[in-house]
């Protein structure tokens, strides 16, 4: 669990005050060990143009629409009007979209070392159907000769069980695949996802999160790694596929709105502040 100091519109220790879903994280005092903040409705994350979807928080975490900084057919559309504010400020996807990572931090590369410690959340609106084998964010491709994660969905159709699956290149096998069977997220709808993960800490003090309403749902595993890797991430991170993009991208209808990575392990209740602070849109 992490606590910070700032207020909202106050200067916090994850740099000066901010704007959008930066402020109103600022605003519940958990933007101490932010080091990414994606938000489509803020003039300073997105213009309206842009080739680029600019972190927030200063520390130059940003992401290309699509393949890299060119127009292409897998950049995401965006919607809404720029720096408004509202729910209606997004990207949607149409089958064969993704954001790519500039570069990848250090925060991005240690996702799958020892004693790995972060958190990752998104509002995503998930299609009628399900979002059928999507992945939210990943650095690894789907098998074991790469090394990093992939968070996503596993199973076709209704199903929605979340996942995550953290490589080792040459090992046969993941070290780490936790299914969460009953967070399923909600459908024709907006959610909050969410996964917290102390590697380091014991059974089940890791977790998957959804909220959509009135209260949250968690799924608690054992992040565990086995004998996990020290080398940077095989790919830079993907948000909406595969880190090689050559499966899993996520489904047609989805639409992103924000995304918030931090280098600590969250509570369920600090997840649920955010989700009260940035719900302040009224996606739900």
């Amino acid at each position: 669990m992490v606590f910070g100091s700032a207020r909202r519109g106050a200067a916090s220790a994850g740099g000066a005050a901010g704007t959008g879903f930066l402020a109103d994280i600022q605003g519940v005092s958990l933007d101490n060990t932010l080091f990414c903040c994606l938000d489509a409705g803020a003039l300073d994350s997105y213009d309206g143009s842009s080739q680029t979807w600019t972190d927030q928080t200063g520390n130059g975490n940003n992401f290309y629409l699509g393949a890299d900084g060119t127009a292409t057919a897998t950049d995401p559309t965006f919607a809404g009007v720029a720096g408004a504010e509202s729910a209606s400020e997004l990207f949607s996807f149409d089958g064969g979209d993704y954001f790519t990572a500039i570069a990848n931090s250090a925060e991005m590369n240690a996702f799958h070392h020892n004693s790995a410690d972060f958190s990752i959340m998104m509002w995503a609106f998930c299609p009628t159907g399900g979002w059928d084998d999507g992945r939210f964010l990943s650095n690894s491709n789907a098998t074991s000769t790469t090394d990093g994660i992939s968070w996503g969905i596993q199973g076709p159709g209704t199903a929605d069980d979340v996942f995550l699956l953290v490589l080792k290149n040459a090992e046969s096998s993941a070290l780490t695949e936790a299914t969460a069977v009953t967070a399923h997220v909600a459908e024709a709808d907006w959610n909050l996802i969410g996964l917290s993960v102390n590697e380091a800490s014991g059974t089940n003090d890791s977790f998957f999160y959804k909220r959509s309403g009135v209260s949250s749902t968690i799924t608690a595993f054992d992040a565990a790694y086995n004998a996990p890797t020290a080398v940077d991430a095989t790919y830079t991170t993907k948000l909406g596929t595969v880190g090689n993009a050559a499966a899993g991208t996520i489904k047609s209808g989805t639409k992103m709105a924000g995304v918030f990575m931090f280098s600590s392990s969250l509570s369920q209740a600090n997840m649920d502040s955010i989700y009260t602070a940035t719900n302040g849109r009224s996606f739900v």
